[in-house]
């Protein structure tokens, strides 16, 4: 690729020379015109001959005739054109002209005598693969040549050009969550056009707390949702944390709010291309403020854990663990009662164990233990 360096520098100072019959001549007074000196280049493939009509960013750069030498030397400081053909006015003299196609550069040398129009076919050996998508936001990808060596993109939005040799290629791309894969048969001397189908709309998520700083666990786990058959797909996201916003394929997901790891929301949303659904899941909670007494009454304030467990399922993995402190906030779940127990760190065992909690969203509850 060249230097970008050497098209900041406004080097060759292309200008269209407005020459006139002679001194005092106008075009009022029946003098021709000078005619232009002008450049014209299209690039072209090799073999096949396709002009290329898009995807081709071209630089030139004016040379000079060192004394005694019939090679001219070119400035390093060139002017670039974004034009798939070139058609620009210039001073008489030698120039480089540079095709940049994808990955691809190609160069031709040119003498342009004063009032001609030079026209130059640059050739660009091989074959091209462009990859446009309709849309906005930028994709990535990678493609597999026919030798089995990998070619990635980074992700910008805009057409990527690829050179490439004729042949099967396997191609996939990604736009957000979207990812298309499809075989791309290359013949030589062609330029080759895919425009896939990444649209993609905004899905967000958030909880619902009415001002609170909860100080459990939240996360989502999004899924395909087949409503023909009523049923879950493949996942397509998880652990998001407690805001979330993704970019997916259009169509319907399964998304699921889970508080805690006690209470669980579930719903069906649709996502429609260029559009932003929010998902917002209200969670009631209550704030817990346990105490655990030794047989004296007095407080004990270290050596054990707080574990939250099922009522009907003590010797289920607890849901909670937490260390002793004076309250916690806690998601209330749906159809489970809860029991909050004491549980020594030295032997293991629950030392302390409370009846089933009631728990009502938005009422503190004491919870005072005396350890057995």
């Amino acid at each position: 690729m060249r230097n970008p360096m050497k098209l900041l520098m406004a080097g060759l100072g292309a200008t269209l020379l407005a020459g006139c019959g002679g001194e005092g001549a106008s075009p009022g007074n029946g003098a021709a015109e000078a005619p232009e000196t002008r450049l014209q280049a299209v690039a072209v493939l090799q073999p096949g001959g396709t002009v290329l009509e898009d995807y081709v960013d071209w630089a030139v750069f004016p040379g000079d005739l060192p004394d005694g030498s019939d090679t001219p030397e070119f400035s390093d400081a060139g002017t670039s054109y974004d034009t798939p053909r070139l058609d620009v006015a210039l001073s008489p003299g030698h120039y480089r002209v540079e095709a940049d196609v994808g990955r691809y550069e190609s160069a031709r040398e040119v003498e342009i005598a004063e009032g001609e129009t030079a026209q130059l076919d640059v050739p660009v050996e091989g074959a091209l693969l462009a990859i446009d998508p309709p849309g906005d936001g930028g994709v990535s990808g990678q493609l597999v040549r026919p030798n089995g060596r990998t070619v990635g993109f980074g992700s910008s939005a805009g057409a990527h050009v690829l050179s490439v040799e004729p042949g099967t290629h396997e191609l996939s791309l990604d736009r957000g969550m979207t990812r298309v894969s499809q075989t791309v048969e290359i013949a030589p001397g062609t330029l080759t056009v895919l425009e896939p189908d990444l649209s993609v709309g905004t899905l967000s998520g958030a909880f619902d707390f009415a001002g609170a700083e909860p100080d459990f666990g939240l996360e989502w786990t999004i899924r395909h949702w087949n409503s023909e058959e009523d049923e879950v797909g493949d996942r397509v996201g998880r652990e998001l944390g407690a805001d979330f916003e993704v970019r997916l394929p259009p169509g319907e997901y399964w998304v699921r709010g889970t508080a805690s790891g006690l209470l669980r929301q579930t719903e069906v949303v649709r996502v429609s291309a260029g559009e932003t659904t929010n998902h917002l899941m209200s969670v009631p909670y209550t704030e817990l403020r346990p105490i655990l007494l030794d047989s004296q009454g007095t407080e004990v304030t270290e050596g054990f854990y707080w574990w939250l467990l099922e009522a009907d399922n003590l010797d289920e993995k607890p849901w909670e663990v937490r260390k002793p402190q004076e309250s916690f906030l806690m998601a209330i779940p749906e159809d489970i009662k809860y029991v909050l127990a004491a549980r020594d760190n030295d032997s293991g065992e629950f030392v302390a164990l409370s009846d089933p909690l009631d728990l009502q969203a938005g009422e503190p509850l004491a919870i005072e233990l005396t350890q057995e």
